[in-house]
C-alpha cells in the first residue's frame, strides 16, 4: 500500500483550484501574494499561524458566494 503525503504548496493549490480562488483571494489583509508564491513552490515554510489564516480567509470567500468548505481542508490537512 502506497501512501501519498502531498507537499504543503500542492495542498494549499488544491484547495484554491477546488474553490476556483487566487492567490489574492485567500490572503486577506494579513498576508501576502507572494508569501503564498512562496509556499506553494516550497520556497518559505508554512507556519501554523499563517495555515490558519489561509483557512479562515478562505472560509471568508467562500461564506460570501454561499459555499460551504469542505471539512477536509483545514489547519490540520494543511500542516
Amino acid at each position: 500500500m502506497t501512501t501519498n503525503i502531498l507537499p504543503v504548496g500542492i495542498k494549499i493549490k488544491r484547495l484554491r483550484e477546488k474553490y476556483k480562488l487566487n492567490q489574492d483571494d485567500i490572503v486577506g489583509t494579513e498576508l501576502t501574494r507572494n508569501l503564498i508564491s512562496q509556499i506553494e513552490h516550497g520556497k518559505a515554510n508554512l507556519t501554523k499561524s499563517t495555515a490558519e489564516l489561509i483557512i479562515r480567509n478562505t472560509k471568508e470567500i467562500l461564506n460570501i458566494r454561499m459555499v460551504k468548505l469542505d471539512p477536509k481542508y483545514s489547519v490540520e490537512y494543511l500542516l
